[in-house]
């Protein structure tokens, strides 16, 4: 939850938020290091340890996301719609959702459809996830690191280069709370009418 102030704002979500990221980029940071000095990462299981913190900090960044517009009682759809925007038509918060929900999700997906990656056996919410994910990255080993590749750019994994785009986003939250508290008085000044204009037989 966040409050408005006169220097901006002041938010105890994204201060939690930034303290766990730094964490996982320190943490991502030495998993690096080992991986260049490693004659084999893969089966010292370097790269499953920095794609379970990147799966991590997806569903820290999910639970900032709802926690931000879910206080003004904006829809989910038109909150995961706002810029920044990624591709046409997808924003960066849609993409962090999806990959978030890959992460918590895709061992309920069963281990063969996880080793095919055949999209047409999974259910429809799982299916929306994927053809997401797809728009980045392609569904294949270590699919969030890959994801927050793509989305920082120079093959670098780096949470925190996220937070500045995720503090836009808010902005654009912001904006949108602000004019549904314009339209509100008007809205309940006219439910007030209606009320009182209803008639006792009407409402027998």
């Amino acid at each position: 939850m966040y409050i408005k102030t006169q220097d901006g704002f002041a938010d105890g979500d994204l201060a939690n938020l930034e303290r766990l990221l730094k964490i996982i980029d320190d943490d991502l940071s030495s998993i690096d290091g080992l991986i260049r000095e490693s004659s084999d990462p893969d089966s010292e299981g370097l790269f499953d340890r920095g794609e379970y913190m990147a799966g991590v900090a997806l569903t820290a960044i999910q639970q900032f996301i709802g926690a931000t517009y879910s206080q003004f009682k904006i829809n989910r759809t038109t909150a995961l719609r706002l810029a920044p925007i990624v591709n046409p038509g997808l924003s960066l918060v849609s993409v962090l959702n999806a990959g978030a929900n890959y992460w918590k999700h895709q061992e309920e997906w069963g281990l063969t459809v996880v080793v095919s990656r055949d999209v047409e056996l999974l259910g429809s919410q799982a299916q929306q996830t994927i053809r997401i994910i797809e728009t980045l990255t392609p569904w294949s080993d270590y699919t969030c690191s890959n994801l927050i590749s793509s989305l920082v750019g120079n093959g670098k994994v780096k949470m925190m280069a996220l937070v500045p785009r995720l503090i836009l986003w808010r902005q654009e939250i912001d904006l949108l709370s602000a004019e549904i508290s314009k339209l509100r008085p008007a809205y309940v000044s006219w439910s007030q009418r209606c009320a009182r204009n209803r008639s006792p037989a009407r409402d027998a």
